[in-house]
């Protein structure tokens, strides 16, 4: 069983707020009228933006009449890491991150992964273009930017349209296929462990 690293902690911790929150029908301004923490650090901890302290946190969870204990005790520190998550558009869900106008952020995937070399490339693929499987060392993210495709995944066929990602385990034989008459693109993000070339 994997554990959980600091940030997804964090993060977990943050959202688990934000939903307690909306449950009990408060808004930001409201909690920080109770709490005395300020809208903006409130929406930036339920963001995983930055880190409370113990006394920042327990302001929050009080004003929240939440149960310390079973707050706690919902945060799960161990993970179970699936072979991929597929994360379609219709999913991504806004976030605000600071204070602007115009500036419309939806967070796609969050996941702490040390140790790694990040590299970014653009994948145009050709109708009908052909590869075997491969596999690659570390984890890789995909963004479908244009067109439809078909990823195999073993023996698993993954359908994403434009606007789709897919995060998995670069060790999972893996191959894309484009049936369409277009040239589709992807960004393709790759998490190398270190040490590997």
């Amino acid at each position: 069983m994997n554990m959980l690293g600091p940030e997804e902690i964090i993060a977990s911790v943050g959202e688990h707020m934000k939903e307690l929150r909306k449950q009990r029908k408060l808004t930001l301004q409201k909690v920080a009228e109770i709490s005395g923490i300020s809208v903006a650090m409130l929406s930036k901890i339920e963001n995983g933006r930055i880190h409370p302290t113990f006394y920042t946190l327990l302001q929050i969870l009080l004003s929240l009449k939440v149960d310390l204990n079973e707050f706690f005790a919902s945060i799960s520190t161990s993970k179970e890491l699936p072979s991929y998550f597929l994360i379609k558009k219709k999913d991504y869900r806004p976030i605000q991150k600071e204070a602007s106008t115009g500036f419309n952020y939806e967070l796609i995937f969050k996941r702490a992964i040390e140790s790694s070399t990040v590299e970014f490339s653009l994948l145009h693929l050709d109708p009908r273009a052909k590869r075997k499987k491969v596999t690659t060392a570390g984890y890789e993210f995909l963004f479908l930017i244009s067109g439809e495709i078909d990823y195999f995944l073993q023996d698993e066929k993954i359908k994403l349209e434009e606007g789709d990602s897919l995060f998995f385990d670069g060790n999972i034989p893996h191959v894309p296929q484009n049936n369409s008459e277009k040239v589709c693109t992807l960004l393709v993000i790759y998490f190398i462990p270190q040490g590997v070339s």
